[in-house]
């Protein structure tokens, strides 16, 4: 039987993992000059939000060096899938859990 602390350990490590995957796809997208910031009222917000650049990004593949794009794509399916993890965790830690 998987004891509720593992469960509660793997969702912490699988969170960390999928920020530090987000963060590291904001830098390779900065790197291959596809970051592009949300507006939001009136401003321009440079570390916020995915969706403009990764359109942006998807347009302008072809132009982005074979090295990055590869790591752009890793990290778009790997991230996503971390965050995934993540919920099954919660989940089967919210089942797990003593009811009282």
């Amino acid at each position: 039987m998987i004891s509720l602390e593992f469960l509660q350990t793997a969702f912490v490590v699988m969170i960390v993992i999928a920020n530090l995957s987000a963060f590291r796809l904001l830098a390779l997208l900065k790197q291959a000059d596809c970051w592009q910031p949300v507006k939001a009222f009136g401003f321009d917000i440079y570390n916020w939000g995915f969706h403009g650049s990764i359109a942006h990004f998807w347009k302008q593949r072809a132009q982005v060096d074979a090295a990055i794009r590869k790591k752009i794509y890793f990290h778009l399916v790997f991230g996503p899938l971390c965050f995934m993890m993540t919920v099954l965790m919660l989940l089967l830690s919210a089942f797990k859990a003593p009811t009282p």
